[in-house]
This record gives C-alpha cells, sequence and structure tokens, in this order.
C-alpha cells in the first residue's frame, strides 16, 4: 500500500505539474494578447502623433565588424499625412506623403523630387531603410496602420517573456512571428502601452546572406523609440517647404566632387609652347589680350566628340570679340589626328599636340575632355571637366538627335560665360 500511494502521488503530482505547466503557457499566451491589443489601441486612437527612433545595426562577418546607428524622425496624421527623417554617418534624406504628392529631400544635393505616391504610409516607412534594418522597420512601420499589427504583419505564436527595464520604464516583454521574423517588443506597462523597443531575431537574414556569400554572418538590431508625442499636432511636420537654394529636379544627381583642375580658377594660367598640327608653335604667354579657350581631348573619347563642335562654332561666333580655342590633343599620332578632324568635318581648328602630356599635368587635368577658359589678363576664369552642361527634360529617341541636344545646350552655356569674361572690364 505504501508503495502504491507513494506512486498515486507521484503521478497525481507529475500531472498537476503538466497542468499546471500547460495553463501557465495558455495564460502567457494570452497576457502577450492582451499586451499587444492594448498596445494597438493606444496607438490606432490616436488621429495624429510624432515619435523619434534609433534603429542600431552591429554586424560581424569574415573577421570583421561594422555598426550604424540610423536617426528616424517620423510625424503621422491618418488625414492629411506621413513626413520621415531619417539620418546616419552616411546621409541625410526626408519624405513626406499626401494623398497628393510624395516628396523626397536630400539636403546634401540640395535637390528635391516630387513624384505621385504609388506607396502607401506604411510601405513608404519600410523602404525608408536599407535591408539589414527592413525587419525593424516593418515592425515600426505598423505603427501608421489604421488597425497596428495586423494584416502582413499580423502576429503568430504569441508569448509572454516577462516584465523588464526598459530605458527607466517598466515594459512587458512579448515575443511573436510575422512577416518571416520572430520579434520581441518591449511595450510600456498599462496605461501607456506605448511600444518602447523593437529587436527582430535576424537569422533568415544571415541564412540568406550566408547563401549567397559562403560565409557565416551575425546581424543584430535593435529600435529604441526615444519619444512619443501622442496627439501631436504635426500639420507643418508633415509639409514640405523648399528651402533656399535647393533645387526641384526630375530625379536626383549627385553632386561631383570639385576636381583639382577646378580649384585652378582664379590663378594665372601656366605657361607653355606646343607645336601645332598644322606647322608652327603656339605659346600662351603670346596670346595676352585674346580669351583663349584650351580644350584637352583625344580621338578615343566619346565626350569630347560631343563637345568639340560646339567648341568649335561658339569660338567662330566670338571671334571678332578676340576669342581664340586650341584644341590640346593628348599623345595621339598627328596623322590619326589629322583623320579624325577630317571625319568631323572639323579640319580648321587648331590643335596643339601635347606628346608628352606635360602640360596637360600643368593643368591637372585628370579626366577629358576639360575645357579652361583664360581671360585677356591671362587669368583662368573657367575650368570645366567632363560636359559642362546637361539637356534637361526628354532624351531624344536616336543618338544623332542626343547628339544634337548636347550641342545646343553646351553652346548656349559656352557663349553666356565668353559674353560675361570678354565684358568683363
Amino acid at each position: 500500500m505504501p508503495k502504491t500511494s507513494t506512486l498515486s502521488h507521484a503521478l497525481i503530482g507529475a500531472v498537476a505539474a503538466l497542468l499546471a505547466g500547460g495553463l501557465a503557457r495558455t495564460a502567457s499566451a494570452a497576457d502577450a494578447a492582451k499586451v499587444l491589443k492594448e498596445a494597438s489601441a493606444a496607438i490606432a486612437a490616436q488621429q495624429s502623433f510624432s515619435f523619434g527612433a534609433t534603429i542600431e545595426y552591429r554586424g560581424k562577418f569574415q573577421g570583421s565588424e561594422e555598426e550604424l546607428d540610423t536617426s528616424y524622425a517620423i510625424a503621422f496624421d491618418r488625414a492629411n499625412g506621413l513626413s520621415v527623417h531619417v539620418e546616419n554617418a552616411d546621409s541625410e534624406i526626408y519624405f513626406y506623403r499626401s494623398d497628393a504628392e510624395y516628396t523626397r529631400y536630400i539636403p546634401a544635393f540640395h535637390q528635391y523630387v516630387i513624384d505621385t505616391p504609388e506607396q502607401s504610409a506604411e510601405e513608404l516607412v519600410v523602404a525608408s531603410g536599407f535591408e539589414l534594418i527592413e525587419p525593424a522597420m516593418r515592425a515600426v512601420a505598423t505603427f501608421v496602420n489604421g488597425e497596428p499589427f495586423s494584416g502582413a504583419f499580423a502576429p503568430e505564436g504569441l508569448s509572454y517573456v516577462g516584465s523588464e527595464q526598459q530605458a527607466g520604464r517598466a515594459c512587458d516583454r512579448i515575443r511573436f512571428s510575422a512577416a518571416g521574423y520572430t520579434y520581441d517588443l518591449w511595450i510600456e506597462e498599462a496605461p501607456g502601452r506605448l511600444v518602447r523597443r523593437i529587436e527582430p531575431d535576424m537569422a533568415p537574414l544571415e541564412e540568406k546572406f550566408g547563401a549567397q556569400y559562403g560565409t557565416e554572418f551575425d546581424f543584430q538590431v535593435a529600435a529604441i523609440i526615444d519619444t512619443w508625442e501622442a496627439g501631436a499636432d504635426v500639420r507643418e511636420a508633415i509639409k514640405f517647404s523648399a528651402p533656399d537654394g535647393v533645387e526641384k529636379v526630375a530625379q536626383f544627381m549627385p553632386p561631383r566632387p570639385v576636381a583639382e583642375a577646378e580649384k585652378m580658377a582664379g590663378s594665372p594660367a601656366p605657361d607653355f609652347t606646343l607645336a601645332l598640327l598644322s606647322g608652327g608653335e603656339f605659346t600662351l604667354s603670346k596670346e595676352k589680350g585674346s580669351t583663349i579657350i584650351l580644350d584637352f581631348w583625344a580621338t578615343w573619347c566619346g565626350p569630347c566628340r560631343v563637345a568639340m563642335p560646339a567648341l568649335h562654332q561658339v569660338a567662330k561666333e566670338f571671334a571678332e570679340k578676340g576669342v581664340k580655342l586650341y584644341s590640346i590633343d593628348q599623345a595621339e599620332d598627328p596623322e590619326q589626328v589629322k583623320e579624325f578632324l577630317a571625319q568631323m568635318g572639323l579640319e580648321d581648328m587648331p590643335v596643339a599636340l601635347d606628346a608628352e602630356m606635360k602640360v596637360a599635368e600643368l593643368y591637372k587635368v585628370d579626366g577629358i575632355p576639360q575645357t579652361v577658359i583664360i581671360d585677356a589678363k591671362g587669368v583662368i576664369r573657367v575650368v570645366h571637366v567632363g560636359l559642362w552642361a546637361m539637356p534637361t527634360g526628354e532624351m531624344a529617341a536616336t543618338p544623332e538627335e542626343q547628339e544634337k541636344q548636347f550641342h545646343k545646350v553646351l553652346a548656349d552655356s559656352l557663349r553666356e560665360e565668353l559674353s560675361a569674361i570678354v565684358a568683363a572690364p
């Protein structure tokens, strides 16, 4: 009997433990669902809000480590639109979305683009991040959904992890799966119920990159919600006003770094003497009193071929005002140059032969074409590296028509510059 009684008690205890464990798991899942439901309701109840977030990224692979913190300032009005300001050590960009317009503004470019909005507010927030922080941004983006934590981000497998401190606030930590990732969320205890931290398990992305590059990756991403302003007046924050000096463009064109040659503008032009293709020599210092255009080029250079006819035409137009053009060929066979000029119909263009490219070194030529305009006093006034003016609007369909477009815009730009230079006292 005692043995039977002991066994019975053991079985009863085991069953009780299993039942208690089952009840605990059910209760924790219910608690997690309750916490998430209250957090969703707290966000959805706000007609407008703003918050700041820091997305922390840490990566390890092939013995190297990298980290990047990206700050987000998001303002949202359910009736009027959204703005997202993204900034990190590498870049800064603003996004604005209303029912009528989608605007992107890059301060470093001094440019903005306006398009028709094709993405939802939620999709825009996701797209504002780069791939390695996208899982965290998907969780952040659900805040602007009409019903947060639903649709494509509907949670599965909810569980309650425990009560923890996050930045000095008592929070409930819950875990669930959504959109292919497992997430931990730290949500303020009632009555606030604001989301304060989001951590996705980055295993799916680690596996993807590992298969792609054949090495192991370790990614850690966390979104820390620094500030919440529920019910904030965000009307000014979601409206874009172009700052002074900022240009509206059809597509962003990153500003080109200033070339060393361009820094020569305002300095005396270095003197030189070169042999001319037609015979004789050209010495720059003997041309004082004339405005000189130097065009550094080569027959193999496609952009040079586009620019040369415009230079030749405009120089002839300004010849009576003392403007002279000298094209400086870079270390090519004279017969090859003559043949090229004949093909281009530019046989009468003065060409100097920089056989050893020493003049190119004097003028810091690092890319061709390079166009230098020297005033009558021998001072460099303008330096252009590459094609210095670009057509606007739609490009022509054929290469021939495109060359005509470039010819016109280059010629017009050159006329404007020469007019100012020859008119200067």
